[in-house]
């Protein structure tokens, strides 16, 4: 006996015997961290940092291998009018050369370009973020239907063990003959009648753990001890990260406005040609030959019909589209919260109320739990008590959990959860 019980806790140490607590800020953290698209983060890095490198590679020289055969039908012949005699230039011509251009300046187009790759980052993050975070309201439900359905079980394994405990006033009147068979019937109905709906309930709350316990990746069974957060309600500047995407979706409108004006600014750059064919740069050459050549230029669009300060005006248009898209979601936000406050003082409002109910339904058991001993009233009057009053105390449990599940959805609407 004393193996098996060694084998036990070494076999089911973790499960069984010590189950860790949870609460709504652990599920909640768990969540963000294991959804599918956290790792998204780190594809959107690698990415940019790829981008940011090829950037910078437009400063190093470009070098291009290029081949060419020709077949001419005519050459340059001048025939007659040489003095002496001149040679023709093939028809057939083959040229192999390497063609190089390396920029000196470009009015910090590049500079530029790689600040539009940090922002455009930046905003893509800050979009990921929001929408992972949209997992947070499917928590706060299971979580806190979890905590109901759990109160009432509880409730319910109360109540059981109460009727059960009268199981022994019913036999004691049975045998005085100031109760009838029908009054444990009665009550042994009432049990059954809690047991189902008992049964009912964890059949429930199993389900929403097997569910929540998917999106967290967290270890969780029917043992799991869920605890309730002291959330605490307070009036605040909203914090949401989607106002951080809009932030950033105007700096990157800002940045890309600076590139259009870089734009319009000279560029400077060398260039060259290394090269072997026939003819070389020698035109009336028959023979094979290498050759060079090396240049520098300047390029300066000084006239482009306008394209550059139409694609400008089209940015401040975007800009005040995303000032639009962000008035429209802090309106949406707004409202959301002010229902979200009436929701919440409607559940204060409730609790002050049931409490109330509830002291009263616990006097009048009490009264007719004295009346049902002496055999003064039938076991279904008592039972009937006995029900309203395990109705008040879920009915009251249930709004205290109703309240900080409105707590935990107006902070997470306000960013702050």
């Amino acid at each position: 006996m004393k193996y098996l019980i060694v084998f036990i806790i070494l076999v089911f140490p973790l499960n069984i015997i010590a189950q860790e607590d949870l609460n709504l800020e652990k599920c909640l953290q768990a969540a963000v961290e294991n959804h599918p698209r956290a790792g998204d983060k780190e594809l959107m890095e690698s990415i940019s940092g790829n981008n940011i490198l090829n950037v910078n590679s437009k400063w190093k020289p470009e070098v291009n291998l290029n081949g060419q055969f020709t077949y001419q039908s005519d050459v340059i012949d001048i025939g007659d009018m040489a003095i002496v005699g001149f040679p023709l230039a093939p028809q057939d011509q083959y040229k192999l050369y390497f063609d190089l251009k390396q920029t000196f300046y470009d009015g910090g187009r590049i500079k530029q370009q790689k600040v539009i790759e940090e922002i455009s980052m930046k905003s893509g993050l800050k979009q990921l973020e929001s929408e992972i975070e949209t997992v947070k309201a499917d928590v706060i439900e299971m979580y806190y239907n979890i905590l109901q359905l759990q109160e009432g079980i509880d409730i319910q394994s109360l109540m059981m063990t109460l009727l059960e405990e009268k199981e022994a006033i019913i036999f004691t009147g049975i045998e005085n003959g100031v109760m009838m068979e029908s009054d444990l019937s009665l009550l042994e109905i009432e049990i059954l009648q809690i047991e189902q709906e008992k049964r009912s309930s964890e059949l429930q709350k199993n389900a929403i753990i097997y569910v929540l316990s998917g999106k967290c990746n967290l270890e969780m069974n029917e043992n799991t001890v869920f605890t309730q957060s002291n959330l605490a309600f307070k009036v605040s500047e909203l914090n949401r990260r989607e106002l951080e995407f809009f932030q950033s979706q105007k700096e990157l409108l800002d940045a890309t406005m600076v590139i259009k004006e870089k734009n319009r600014l000279p560029v400077l750059y060398g260039f060259g040609q290394l090269g072997y064919g026939n003819p070389g740069l020698n035109m009336l050459s028959d023979e094979f030959d290498t050759y060079y050549y090396v240049g520098a230029g300047l390029k300066w669009n000084l006239w482009d019909w306008k394209d550059t300060r139409r694609e400008k005006e089209n940015l401040v248009y975007q800009n005040n589209l995303i000032d639009n898209k962000k008035l429209e979601f802090e309106q949406n936000v707004r409202d959301a919260l002010i229902n979200q406050q009436s929701v919440i003082q409607s559940h204060e409002e409730n609790i002050t109320s049931l409490k109330i109910l509830l002291e009263k339904r616990m006097g009048i058991v009490k009264t007719y739990e004295s009346q049902l001993r002496e055999g003064t009233i039938k076991t279904i009057d008592y039972l009937s008590v006995v029900n309203e009053e395990k109705i008040a105390r879920i009915k009251l449990l249930n709004e205290n959990i109703s309240l900080q599940k409105a707590i935990a959805k107006y902070n997470y609407l306000n960013g702050e959860l």
